[in-house]
């Protein structure tokens, strides 16, 4: 069943400070346990000039933070991500 705006409680993480994507469990577990049941992620793309997370560089890759330099192909970075969250 579909959730009612009321039922909804939902937080905004700062992706970035999540690091990378093999520590994101552990703090989403928290946030489940705090009664959160939706999580809204700001972007994961590359950063532009200003260094703001919703300044992209690119909207076709994930920025490397994520992957600790281990996956670098952009299909299994795709793969991690979906099977993260």
């Amino acid at each position: 069943l579909p959730l009612s705006e009321k039922a909804l409680a939902m937080q905004t993480v700062l992706s970035v400070c999540l690091g990378p994507m093999e520590n994101w469990k552990a703090s989403l577990e928290c946030q489940a346990q705090a009664g959160y049941n939706a999580i809204h992620f700001t972007p994961i793309q590359p950063t532009g000039e200003s260094g703001s997370c919703y300044s992209l560089a690119g909207q076709n890759s994930i920025a490397p933070v994520f992957f600790k330099g281990k996956v670098t192909d952009p299909a299994q970075q795709l793969q991690q991500l979906e099977k993260t969250i």
